[in-house]
């Protein structure tokens, strides 16, 4: 018999929700057990919110799940390791490391983060529209990383979604980086009831060589070339301040009504059969080979070192050899003129500017557009 004032047992009472519960060491060590592995890693709660920062994928192994917001739902143990599952908004579940989450939204090792807005700079083009309408300078957001490291999936304000790894940050920049797409001009061409007109640039077509889509502040919508437009408000031509007042404001006799679409088409055609060609300076650092293997002669048979020696010599001068032809792709101008650029490159700096002349993405370009490093090497065939 135990005496006065000892327990009658090793137990311990704990008052717990208004009940005696006795406490004995086997039981308390199941209890401290069963708490422990309620517990989560990472001192992270259910149904807490949390950025994902891993190398893991959605089901499509498409789209990367970094920087997405995912619920905490609960503890799960596997094969010896303790994870966390977790929930995505479209109902996806997943497991993770702790090491995985984050409460912070982290930025991606291309440098930006899941629905930024961004521009897109490569060369796209929605073929659903008529005329077809180039993708390059349009408002996008990033809605998740692919498995490549510098590639996102974009979705663009008319609803297009695809995976790129061209876009940036700034607007993008058209006619030779003159002009800024979404931005205020003057168009200056030869439409005179147009002339000094304030416009807004809207979007590139593809087809055309230096070609843009303009709307003026009355509604009027305009196909026209990059040479036909300036950022700088310009003076009244001369010939049109002669002009009788009738003249300028003569209107033609009504015509029938024509389907937007058709009539942006007329536009396309009249301006690539009369605009002019549009050129430029660029430094070679900035032009890229199209082609992934070039010839060690031109086309008349002289070889390629021969005009290496008369470029290091004197004996030709850039202004005696025909310009380079450079197309505008994924944000990077590439050369259809491949064999010249290999000898200017080797010739000179890579910050020797030199003139060159804007073309299109037409068959001759893509029947070049061989090459597997972006542009920026080209092999001479013969040469080891």
């Amino acid at each position: 018999m135990c005496g006065f004032g000892a327990p009658k047992c090793h137990e311990a009472k704990a008052e717990e929700g208004g009940f005696d519960r006795c406490w004995n060491a086997d039981s308390l060590a199941k209890a401290l057990k069963e708490f422990s592995h309620c517990r989560l890693p990472g001192n992270f709660e259910r149904n807490q919110w949390v950025y994902y920062c891993g190398p893991g994928l959605f089901r499509d192994r498409e789209s990367a799940l970094f920087g997405h917001h995912l619920k905490v739902l609960h503890r799960v143990d596997s094969k010896g390791q303790v994870l966390i599952a977790l929930q995505h908004k479209s109902g996806q579940r997943f497991v993770a490391r702790r090491t995985s989450l984050c409460v912070d939204q982290s930025r991606h090792c291309s440098g930006y983060f899941p629905n930024q807005r961004v521009y897109y700079t490569g060369s796209k083009v929605a073929k659903r529209h008529s005329p077809p309408t180039a993708y390059f300078g349009q408002r996008a957001v990033i809605t998740s990383f692919a498995t490549e490291s510098n590639y996102a999936w974009l979705h663009l304000d008319d609803g297009c979604r695809f995976k790129t790894g061209s876009f940036g940050l700034s607007i993008p920049k058209v006619s030779g980086d003159r002009l800024s797409m979404g931005s205020e001009i003057w168009y200056v061409g030869t439409n005179l009831s147009l002339f000094c007109g304030r416009e807004i640039m809207k979007v590139v077509l593809p087809n055309v060589a230096d070609g843009l889509l303009v709307e003026f502040r009355d509604g009027t919508v305009l196909a026209t070339t990059g040479s036909k437009l300036t950022a700088r408000k310009p003076q009244q031509p001369q010939h049109a301040a002669t002009c009788p007042s009738t003249q300028l404001n003569f209107q033609p006799p009504a015509r029938q009504t024509v389907h937007f679409r058709q009539e942006i088409f007329l536009h396309v055609f009249s301006v690539s059969m009369t605009d002019d060609i549009e050129t430029s300076r660029l430094a070679l650092e900035e032009i890229f080979f199209s082609q992934d293997s070039i010839k060690r002669q031109f086309q008349d048979g002289r070889s390629l070192d021969l005009m290496k020696r008369e470029l290091k010599g004197g004996v030709k001068d850039l202004s005696q050899i025909p310009r380079i032809t450079v197309v505008r792709h994924e944000g990077r101008g590439f050369s259809v003129d491949n064999r010249r650029l290999w000898v200017f490159k080797h010739v000179f700096r890579g910050t020797k500017q030199i003139l060159v002349t804007w073309g299109m993405q037409d068959h001759q370009f893509w029947s070049k557009f061989t090459t597997k490093n972006h542009g920026v090497d080209v092999r001479v065939r013969g040469e080891r």
